[in-house]
């Protein structure tokens, strides 16, 4: 994790609030508190597994009634994962893949570019920040987000998620862990996100055939199902359920 930005005491204290409350993809969750999510994939007319089809995924996961920077430090969030369905296909190998000091350096290869999308972040005292999200392909099953911000304070840091196998009617899913210093960055203050949303649709071609990251090789039901688990600090977690409409 990388912040960059020089400020006073006061004010390098609020940054760190503030910074590590957007980048982490942490969440805070009150006994109120409630995930929700939704989803899209395009296009929605599936292919097969023989000839799957390239298509593009949008996930969105708000958490609403949150108490932001609960002082117990119950509510920071451990890790969240998002779980995508079966006949979603990833094809990490077929880019180029980046590690983190190449993402921070902005020298990754313009092709492992895989996507974009935006973290809103908040922490006591009314701090909100909207941060921008570039999600490029990793080395090793995973996805490497450069996060940026510049109001209240510039933000420049890189988080990593692992691409792991999946279970029951999901095929894959992406792991976050929060770090125990990055859940309190600075003592006695946590973090809270209030929206996460990430867009993948990386394609090229390749001797004139589309290549794509995620690709589409069936539709059972007229939907594909997705999830997302967020586990907090004190033990507690929260899961939302959301499916995006499909065709054979």
């Amino acid at each position: 994790m990388f912040l960059r930005g020089e400020y006073s005491h006061r004010a390098r204290t609020c940054a760190l609030i503030a910074s590590t409350t957007a980048i982490l993809i942490t969440g805070a969750g009150s006994a109120h508190a409630a995930v929700s999510l939704s989803a899209t994939v395009s296009p929605s007319n599936s292919g097969t597994p023989s000839a799957p089809t390239p298509a593009s995924v949008n996930v969105t996961a708000k958490i609403s009634g949150a108490d932001v920077g609960n002082p117990d430090g119950s509510a920071a969030t451990k890790s969240i994962e998002a779980k995508l369905p079966y006949p979603l296909l990833f094809n990490p190998v077929a880019f180029p893949a980046c590690n983190a000091s190449q993402v921070q350096a902005r020298s990754c290869p313009k092709s492992a570019k895989i996507g974009s999308g935006k973290v809103v972040g908040g922490a006591a005292g009314g701090i909100v920040e909207n941060l921008k999200l570039t999600a490029y392909n990793g080395k090793g099953y995973s996805l490497l987000l450069l996060v940026e911000g510049t109001t209240p304070l510039r933000i420049d840091s890189v988080l990593r998620g692992t691409i792991r196998s999946g279970e029951d009617n999901y095929g894959m899913s992406l792991l976050n862990e929060v770090p125990d210093n990055l859940q309190q960055p600075v003592p006695g203050v946590f973090t809270t996100v209030t929206e996460f949303g990430l867009k993948v649709d990386a394609k090229k071609k390749v001797n004139g055939k589309t290549v794509s990251y995620i690709s589409t090789a069936g539709c059972s039901g007229g939907k594909w199902p997705f999830a997302a688990t967020v586990t907090y600090r004190g033990g507690k977690t929260e899961s939302a359920t959301a499916s995006a409409k499909c065709s054979s």
